[in-house]
């Protein structure tokens, strides 16, 4: 929002709330120094209006003679970070679901994550999990069988698959399952969701 004249007339920090005057030359210091040819990190800047957006910083020294100039080229990632928390409020609403959610990858078939109400109700912490694939908690069906099952879905013959079958916790108990499958391509992993 300011013009260059105004520009002109200001420092970096001027433009950076979060940042005064002898934290910014602590930061620039390194490249100062040579220690450092780029420094890259996140702050705050502030518009003309007073209002503020976040932004990622590449900041070099390029020198000419003696004298030199500082080149910042600013990304502003207000989107992304605002991307980053809608990802993270997901990822509590999955892992806090009362439906057993789980992720394996395509072609291990390991889980990569299943969420705190599976773990719960299977008796295994994620850990255990990890080196353990969806036929390792049916004990009526084999890896060729569960194999063959999917097909359609990495396929692409089928979006979901819905089946009810058994599952057993860590105790050796079964308990009956209805599950929800489809193939993330994105991820490159497949979801499970069982309802009761």
């Amino acid at each position: 929002g300011y013009s260059m004249d105004e520009m002109r007339d200001m420092t970096a920090f001027d433009i950076k709330p979060e940042i005064g005057e002898e934290q910014f030359k602590e930061i620039i210091q390194p490249l100062k120094d040579g220690a450092e040819k780029q420094l890259v990190f996140e702050t705050v800047h502030m518009r003309k209006d007073g209002s503020t957006y976040d932004v990622e910083v590449y900041l070099q020294l390029m020198r000419e003679g003696e004298s030199g100039a500082f080149v910042a080229i600013i990304n502003d990632i207000t989107e992304r970070k605002a991307s980053a928390a809608e990802n993270e409020r997901l990822g509590r609403i999955v892992e806090e679901s009362l439906n057993e959610i789980y992720i394996f990858d395509a072609e291990s078939l390991r889980f990569t994550k299943v969420n705190h109400g599976a773990r719960r109700n299977l008796g295994y912490s994620m850990d255990e999990l990890r080196e353990m694939t969806p036929f390792d908690i049916k004990p009526d069906v084999s890896e060729e069988q569960f194999l063959e099952m999917i097909k359609p879905l990495k396929d692409g013959a089928q979006g979901q698959l819905v089946f009810e079958t058994v599952h057993r916790r860590k105790d050796g108990t079964p308990y009956d399952v209805e599950i929800y499958t489809q193939f993330m391509r994105e991820g490159g992993g497949w979801s499970l969701r069982r309802h009761d």
